[in-house]
Order: C-alpha cells, then structure tokens, then sequence
C-alpha cells in the first residue's frame, strides 16, 4: 500500500463519518470548556474581597483616608440604632444583635439584618471575640 491510497482510504473515512467526528471533537471541547469553568469558580470562591483605601471623595476632591462614610452614614440617620464596637475605622464586618453569624457589609445577607439590630467588627477576631462566626453564605469568610 503506497501513500497515495493510505491518503485516500483516509480522505474516505473522514467524509462518511464527519457528523460523528465533528460530535465527537464538539463534546469534548465542552468537557474542557466546564471543566475550565468549574475551576474559576473555585478561584474566585476562594478569594478575599477587596477592601478600599484611600478613596478620594468625587465630589470634593478631597482623599478619604478614614474609608468610613458608610458607617457615618449609617450612624447620622439613626445615631442611637447603630452599634460601632471597636476603636479601628474601618468596619468591613457586620452582624446581628440578635444573630449568632457575622458578614461582610458588602454580603448580601447583611442588607437583611435591620439597621437598629446592626452591630459593626474591625475584623473577623473581634467579631469571634464577641462570640459570632462566620456566615456560610458569605464567600470569602
């Protein structure tokens, strides 16, 4: 069998089964396209989110080296509802006075908890000091 006939018997195979090798290429491309998915979102599970610093203020100008205007904020409308706990500025951890889990204060869930009933953490050890832990359903702690 010369070269020439090996060419052909192959350009002859690919052509009567072509629907099947396209199907078949087209199924494992999409294994490797959910399998590179599935390792993103495991990425991005584990990753902390991020924290501002030193933000400057669009309508004056000004640096806001403290990073606190939600908690300002949040204590102007109702001074006495708002519970701030700890001498740190930057209060990125939030929970219930009621609840046993705490979050960040970009989570979802803590939009849930009622702005009297809010008590705000530094960091996750002063929370778990003041006997919460961390929420499940809150990625990144």
């Amino acid at each position: 069998m010369n070269i020439t006939e090996t060419a052909k018997k192959s350009k002859d195979f690919l052509k009567e089964n072509e629907k099947d090798i396209f199907l078949a290429l087209f199924i494992v491309l999409i294994g490797f396209f959910s399998f590179g998915l599935g390792r993103l979102s495991r990425i991005l599970e584990n990753k902390t989110p991020v924290v501002l610093q030193n933000v400057i203020n669009a309508d004056t100008g000004i640096e806001d080296v403290n990073n606190n205007d939600f908690i300002q904020d949040a204590t102007s409308k109702n001074a006495a509802s708002a519970t701030l706990i700890g001498a740190s500025k930057e209060k990125n951890f939030v929970a219930s006075k009621n609840g046993t889990k705490y979050y960040f204060v970009w989570c979802a869930s803590s939009d849930k908890i009622k702005q009297e009933n809010k008590i705000y953490f530094a960091s996750k050890e002063e929370a778990e000091k003041r006997g919460y832990e961390p929420a499940k359903n809150c990625k990144g702690l």
